[in-house]
């Protein structure tokens, strides 16, 4: 009975709270919370980190202290899926089903309407010519006509490998390595790794890649924290906001819940420094026997890759349309009864099926799908031309030891900073320092010339108070001696 009553007072309570919360709709202290219930400070505070384990919440601190806890207009439960999260799986997934039958299709009409001929005739064209300076190259001449045949059905384009080519801009990025071809390659000059990478490239991948799109190198949704956790154990365990910001480069709103939810999954706890600085500290994930590390990358040091339409050259891009104009113009003549006198059959059921309304629609469809997403690309591109700039002046507020800087000091310290990226001009980072100055929850002012003038005093102090923080700790990363057990 007593441990019935017992169990009911804490519902109670945590319904209390909760109606509190979705009532106050915007952030509050422990003291908030204390006056509007009754309830104990040193009660409320166990009992709201527990809230947090199950909604999604912010943690930030006022200039006077206090902790500030923001679970938003309304409470989300931290494992609920929102409905654009459930979209976009939806949408990944109805993707993948799309492009593999795609595929698919694309391999049948490579085989039965066009490469078969084409392989066998330059396979031998080939053979005929090697034959006069090598008599061992026709034994091999069979297994090069089966590897292009089995490469036709081999849908990923790409090998997991990666490298680091240049986008037009000068950034670099990762980039997967395409699947090589199985024709005999030619030894020249090129101007770019990209472009000998691309010259290399499978002619069936290059086919899969024009109507669809070359794969991205995805990003893990677990890397982040997997980072954060790398981080803390080589930083003695302790963080901001402002760093988190500079591992992700999200705004202080995104970061601040993303320290929140790492305070809970990795049973960490934080205070308040004399300037108001929110410190997150972890000390159980520190201890430990492992020693192993995942790589830290600043938010600057990775910038986001370009959005290809086809990745191909331009000559290989020819060969295919080429490929599928013939194949386009072959089906639209037996749809419209040209070839109908010379092969009767194709005007029967199956037969003008087959040869007519499948090819022309497929072909019809392989030169839509490029065409749709070429404004999607081009819109994609200037949002990441955009954020890779965005990185840059990143990396000269958070490396620069000042709080306050003009347009032409950041875009000047930027471009000392390049290797071969592009050379900044104010005008063009005016935008991206405008919404910098909000991310980052800066101050805007303008001089005695009406010129802006930039002022990241909460940056510049978090990041100078976690040195000082840090400093005070041993960083004893000790598990202890194991106790036998009798």
């Amino acid at each position: 009975m007593f441990v019935g009553i017992c169990y009911t007072q804490t519902a109670m309570q945590t319904k209390k709270l909760e109606d509190y919360i979705e009532g106050k709709k915007e952030p509050f202290t422990l003291g908030d919370l204390a006056s509007a219930t009754g309830a104990a400070v040193h009660e409320l505070k166990d009992e709201v980190a527990e809230l947090m384990k199950k909604y999604r919440c912010s943690l930030e601190a006022t200039d006077q202290g206090e902790l500030l806890y923001d679970f938003g207009k309304k409470l989300y439960r931290r494992t609920k899926v929102t409905l654009g999260e459930r979209l976009a799986a939806f949408g990944a997934i109805a993707w993948k089903f799309f492009s593999t039958f795609y595929k698919v299709i694309i391999s049948v009409i490579m085989v039965v309407y066009f490469v078969i001929f084409v392989v066998l005739l330059v396979a031998l064209m080939m053979a005929a010519m090697a034959a006069s300076e090598d008599d061992s190259v026709g034994g091999g001449i069979g297994e090069l006509i089966g590897g292009i045949f089995r490469s036709i059905f081999i849908f990923g384009t790409h090998h997991p490998s990666t490298y680091n080519p240049v986008d037009p801009w000068g950034y670099d990025y990762r980039h997967y390595e395409p699947r090589e071809t199985h024709w005999p390659k030619r030894k020249r000059q090129f101007k770019t790794e990209k472009e000998e990478k691309l010259t290399k490239k499978s002619f069936a991948a290059s086919v899969y890649d024009f109507a669809l799109g070359p794969p991205r190198v995805p990003i893990d949704p677990l890397h982040n924290k997997q980072e954060l956790a790398s981080f803390l154990r080589q930083n003695k365990g302790i963080t901001c906001i402002s760093e988190v910001q500079m591992l992700a480069g999200w705004s202080r709103e995104e970061a601040g819940q993303f320290l929140t939810s790492a305070i809970v999954d990795f049973d960490g706890d934080s205070y308040i420094t004399e300037n108001g600085t929110l410190v997150a500290e972890f000390d159980s994930l520190i201890r430990g026997t492992d020693d192993s590390k995942t790589p830290i990358v600043e938010f600057w040091n990775e910038y986001v890759p370009e959005f290809e339409l086809t990745g191909n050259l331009g000559g290989r891009n020819a060969g295919i349309i080429f490929m599928n104009s013939f194949n386009l113009a072959m089906s639209a003549g037996f749809l419209f009864g040209a070839f109908d006198d010379l092969l009767p059959v194709a005007s029967s059921g199956g037969g003008w099926f087959l040869l007519a309304w499948f090819p022309f629609v497929f072909s019809v469809s392989f030169f839509l799908l490029p065409l749709l997403r070429w404004g999607w690309v081009r819109r994609k591109n200037v949002e990441q031309h955009v954020d890779n700039i965005r990185r840059r002046i990143m990396r000269t507020v958070f490396q620069e030891d000042q709080e306050m800087f003009s347009l032409e000091q950041l875009t000047a310290i930027a471009n000392e900073k390049r290797k071969q990226e592009e050379i900044l001009k104010p005008k063009k980072i005016k935008k991206v320092v405008d919404q910098m100055i909000i991310d980052l929850t800066g101050d805007l002012h303008f001089d005695d010339n009406e010129k802006p003038i930039y002022n990241f005093h909460m940056l510049d102090t978090e990041m100078k108070d976690i040195i000082v923080e840090r400093s005070k700790r041993t960083g004893d990363r000790s598990a202890g001696n194991v106790v036998p057990v009798l």
